[in-house]
């Protein structure tokens, strides 16, 4: 069953969530849920487990059965910088990563990244996309999607940070310590990786330049691959 977002003032003072649409259509429609199903609602600091009491043509009414709080963590946050590749792969990126856990997501533009602009358009799909993947994924916090920026920006920013990059001679692991910072910053190419003054650029903001054991990877199974080694090393 998926996760609901709503606000506070959703919820009433007799302990019941009132809903419209979309998520009205979406339980109704595609859910097909009926009177005395069980939902689950969140206003990111609290989960709702609900039962259904009324459906109308425009409002769902549902009384809160139980509530607990989102569990927030002392995780170090994850920040994702991610070049620009093609919408399909960009888009099963923002699924992906939604569903791990990642914090932020800012994609760049590199020197071998797909040179595509993030229209009004294109950010409306893209933030559609992680509240979907979020409600599905039971992700009560989805990550916030910010706007395009140049590698050299993108280094500039992060203060502490990994890039991966099959000739590094280093793992990931050596550069992960969970006492040393809230915020981890991975950098992720496009697949022609990056160039070579990008990887001095990096250098020189002290990113750690790091690499996967395995073989050289597409970029949307490489934001798999490193988030899953960087989240199995903090639990």
């Amino acid at each position: 069953m998926p996760l609901f977002k709503i606000t506070n003032s959703n919820i009433t003072d007799a302990r019941n969530i009132r809903v419209k649409n979309p998520d009205l259509s979406h339980i109704t429609r595609s859910l097909r849920a009926k009177i005395n199903d069980i939902l689950y609602f969140t206003n990111s600091e609290e989960i709702f487990k609900s039962r259904i009491t009324m459906i109308s043509k425009d409002i769902l009414e549902a009384h809160i059965l139980s509530s607990r709080p989102v569990k927030k963590g002392n995780r170090t946050k994850l920040t994702l910088y991610i070049a620009m590749i093609k919408h399909s792969q960009f888009e099963m990126i923002l699924n992906t990563a939604t569903q791990l856990g990642v914090d932020t997501i800012i994609p760049m533009d590199t020197e071998f990244s797909c040179k595509i602009k993030a229209s009004e358009e294109k950010l409306k799909r893209w933030n559609k996309i992680i509240f979907e993947s979020a409600k599905q994924s039971f992700n009560p916090s989805p990550p916030a999607l910010k706007e395009m920026t140049s590698f050299t920006k993108a280094v500039a920013a992060g203060k502490n940070g990994i890039l991966l990059h099959p000739d590094s001679a280093h793992s990931i692991k050596e550069h992960l310590d969970p006492k040393t910072s809230e915020v981890l910053n991975v950098y992720i190419g496009p697949e022609g990786g990056f160039s070579k003054h990008e990887i001095k650029l990096a250098q020189k903001n002290k990113i750690n330049i790091v690499k996967l054991p395995y073989h050289i990877l597409r970029t949307e199974t490489a934001v798999i691959a490193v988030i899953s080694n960087i989240l199995f090393f903090y639990s």
